[in-house]
C-alpha cells in the first residue's frame, strides 16, 4: 500500500511537470506569434512610399510589442525555475529511495526545502506575468489599432 502511494506520488508530480512545461510552451508560442502578427502587420499594411504611416504604426504598437518580449522573457524565467525545482526534486527521489531502502526513521521531505519552495514560487508567479504580459499587449495593440490615425 505505501509503495502505491509512492508511486502515486512521483506519478503526480510528473504530471504536474508536464502541465507546467504545456503552459510555459503555449505561452511562449503565443507571446512570440503575437511579435510575428505585429510585425507582419506594419510590414504588409502599407506599401511602397506610404513608408512614414508604417513608421507611425510600428511607434503607435511600441507598447504592445515590449509587453509581448516581456511575456517571452517571462517564460524563460518561469521554465528556468521549474527546471531548477525538478532536478532539486530528483535528486530528494534518489534520497528517499535510498532512505527506503536502508530503513531510516526520518526520511528527507522534499517540500520542507527552502529551494524547491521558492523555485516553485518563481514558476507559478512568472508563469502568470507572463500570461498577464500577454493579455495586456493583447489590449494595448487594440488600443493602438482603435486610435491610430493615417497621416
Amino acid at each position: 500500500m505505501r509503495e502505491d502511494f509512492a508511486k502515486w506520488e512521483v506519478y503526480s508530480a510528473e504530471s504536474v511537470k508536464d502541465y507546467a512545461q504545456f503552459a510555459i510552451r503555449s505561452l511562449l508560442v503565443i507571446n512570440g506569434g503575437s511579435l510575428v502578427v505585429i510585425m507582419a502587420l506594419i510590414g504588409n499594411m502599407f506599401h511602397g512610399s506610404e513608408g512614414a504611416r508604417a513608421l507611425g504604426l510600428a511607434l503607435h504598437l511600441q507598447y504592445s510589442f515590449d509587453l509581448f518580449v516581456l511575456g517571452m522573457i517571462f517564460c524563460v524565467v518561469a521554465s528556468s525555475a521549474t527546471y531548477f525545482n525538478y532536478t532539486r526534486l530528483v535528486v530528494y527521489w534518489r534520497k528517499l529511495r535510498f532512505a527506503k531502502k536502508v530503513s531510516l526513521r526520518d526520511p528527507p521531505n522534499p517540500f520542507t526545502d527552502p529551494v524547491i519552495r521558492w523555485t516553485r514560487l518563481l514558476g507559478i508567479i512568472f508563469v502568470m506575468l507572463s500570461g498577464l504580459a500577454f493579455f495586456a499587449g493583447c489590449f494595448a495593440s487594440i488600443g493602438a489599432l482603435s486610435t491610430f490615425k493615417p497621416a
